[in-house]
């Protein structure tokens, strides 16, 4: 079983450098890093393999660049493929836990490990359909060593995984979401499609970081987007209604 590892590049290249030596010094490497380059300073590196596509449309687009791109190495159906953000380090036995883990049950679905931010560990999200959020929730103990997790409504986005067969399935990460609101998307896709989300016994870290105004805009509009778009049943005819009814009582409020 190969193992392939896609990743977006924008910004600070540090923060990228640190994530790439954080998987290649860990008691198992993968096969292959994929480097999706979105900055405009090109982005070196001798530990992957970068790509710079012509345009930046997003994290999602940033992904299937890559996972299109695997075509190209031979990559077979049962292989594990891993997106994962950038600003995430793998602790030196997160990997191989995570492959250790898959080996053994050789899942079918999309899989995400458990994510360490700060103080909180983080096992996945919780839907309210009604209410129109998408809300992490942390696992019950503090080092996430429960035996079994129960089965999320979406896994965190930070990092997931899935059997190339899987992605393709699937067709990649959807693609109008730009950023934030594509695993929520991409579950509930998989979920219509019987594929399950699973959690792993195992810990990755992500950064983390303050919300700016641009990126509050792509929250709320991706809630939007996914609640009319990847909803199951009649879910989206009502969120139709409810987020035009939701756009008017704010802008009758004055507010942007």
């Amino acid at each position: 079983m190969q193992i392939f590892v896609i990743s977006v590049h924008y910004g600070d290249p540090q923060i990228t450098t640190d994530f790439l030596h954080s998987l290649t010094t860990g008691a198992v490497q993968p096969t292959e890093i994929v480097i999706i380059d979105h900055d405009p300073e090109p982005f070196t590196t001798d530990k992957a393999t970068v790509l710079r596509p012509a345009a930046n449309n997003g994290y999602g687009a940033g992904i299937n660049y890559g996972l299109g791109w695997l075509t190209t190495q031979n990559a077979q159906p049962d292989d594990l493929v891993i997106a994962v953000n950038n600003d995430t380090t793998w602790p030196q036995d997160s990997l191989k836990n995570l492959v250790d883990w898959w080996q053994e049950g050789k899942p079918n679905g999309l899989v995400s490990p458990l994510v360490k931010e700060g103080n909180k560990i983080i096992a996945g999200g919780h839907v309210n359909l009604w209410r129109g959020r998408a809300t992490l929730r942390q696992s019950p103990t503090k080092d996430g060593s429960e035996e079994k997790l129960a089965a999320p409504d979406y896994i965190h986005g930070a990092c997931i995984a899935a059997a190339y067969k899987t992605w393709l399935t699937l067709k990649g990460f959807p693609e109008n979401y730009f950023m934030y609101g594509e695993d929520v998307a991409l579950s509930l896709r998989a979920q219509q499609k019987r594929i399950p989300l699973e959690i792993p016994p195992t810990t990755i870290n992500q950064q983390q970081h303050s919300i700016t105004k641009q990126q509050t805009y792509y929250l709320v509009r991706n809630g939007a987007r996914w609640l009319e778009q990847e909803t199951p049943g009649l879910w989206p005819y009502y969120w139709k209604i409810t987020n035009r009814l939701r756009w008017l009582y704010h802008t009758l409020l004055g507010k942007k």
